[in-house]
């Protein structure tokens, strides 16, 4: 998809440009989250199939009760719902490096149940995330942060035990 073409959808969805110029680098992308979080939802929910993939993925993980989940880069909590529903007895600690997506995450997911945290995705231990978790979740990674293996996320396999069931939906770039 082309430059023009987001834009021009970003702007008549949201009345606003979503779509920065310049290239995207490693730190500006907690910003840029921050800067469409109040569109976030919107836009995904015009993806055919979007929450239904969420919830099918959830479902894949085949938890035992009362797991120890880390939904690693949560968004709005639309992952983390997704996994509340298929693994209602989880106790799920949920990060994103956006301080907005995650505003809007409070807002929608019970406060008792979900450990909201602000974190880097490929270095989540350096904010106080510790395992060992049953399961590692995430949806709509870029394939370069994950290639073929989650294993390969940096150190997210150090808050996983030996037993840890993981779930990747990646996304083409």
């Amino acid at each position: 998809m082309t430059h023009r073409y987001r834009s021009y959808w970003s702007r008549a969805l949201t009345g606003r440009n979503l779509v920065s110029a310049g290239p995207l680098t490693k730190n500006r992308v907690p910003g840029e989250f921050d800067r469409v979080a109040g569109a976030y939802d919107l836009l995904t929910g015009l993806n055919p199939g979007y929450n239904r993939h969420l919830h099918l993925s959830a479902r894949r993980l085949e938890l035992p009760r009362a797991s120890d989940v880390l939904d690693l880069c949560c968004g709005t909590g639309a992952s983390t719902l997704a996994l509340l529903t298929q693994h209602p007895d989880a106790r799920i600690t949920a990060a994103d490096a956006s301080d907005g997506m995650l505003e809007i995450a409070r807002r929608r997911l019970p406060s008792d149940r979900i450990r909201l945290l602000t974190a880097d995705a490929m270095d989540p231990s350096a904010s106080g995330i510790a395992g060992p978790f049953d399961g590692i979740f995430m949806c709509r990674i870029p394939m370069s942060v994950c290639t073929g293996s989650m294993r390969s996320c940096g150190r997210a396999a150090e808050s996983a035990s030996t037993n840890t069931r993981w779930r990747t939906r990646r996304e083409p770039e």
